[in-house]
C-alpha cells in the first residue's frame, strides 16, 4: 500500500486537503475467492471554520477509484458537515 496526502491552509480560515492510496491486489473475504483488484483511489476534502470558531463547514469527497473493481466498495462518497458551538 502507498498512500501519499497533501493539506493546505489558505487566506480566510479555509483548509484544503487532496490524498492518493494505491492498493496491491487482495480478496474481498477469508476464503480468498473473490479477488480486488490493485488500483488508485483518491479523495478532496475542504474546511472552514468562522473567526469566532463558532460555526465550521466541511466536505470530503472520497473513494474516487481509478478502476470499479479496486475497491471493496466502488461507490464514491459525499460527506457533508455543519457545526455550530453554543
Amino acid at each position: 500500500m502507498l498512500y501519499a496526502a497533501s493539506h493546505w491552509a489558505l487566506p480566510d480560515r479555509w483548509l484544503l486537503g487532496a490524498n492518493a492510496i494505491h492498493r496491491s491486489s487482495r480478496f474481498r473475504d477469508d476464503l480468498n475467492s473473490q479477488k480486488i483488484g490493485a488500483g488508485w483511489a483518491f479523495g478532496v476534502s475542504a474546511y472552514w471554520e468562522s473567526a469566532d470558531k463558532r460555526s465550521s463547514v466541511q466536505g470530503v469527497l472520497d473513494n474516487l477509484l481509478s478502476r470499479k473493481n479496486a475497491g471493496v466498495d466502488s461507490k464514491a462518497r459525499l460527506m457533508l458537515r455543519y457545526a455550530y458551538r453554543f
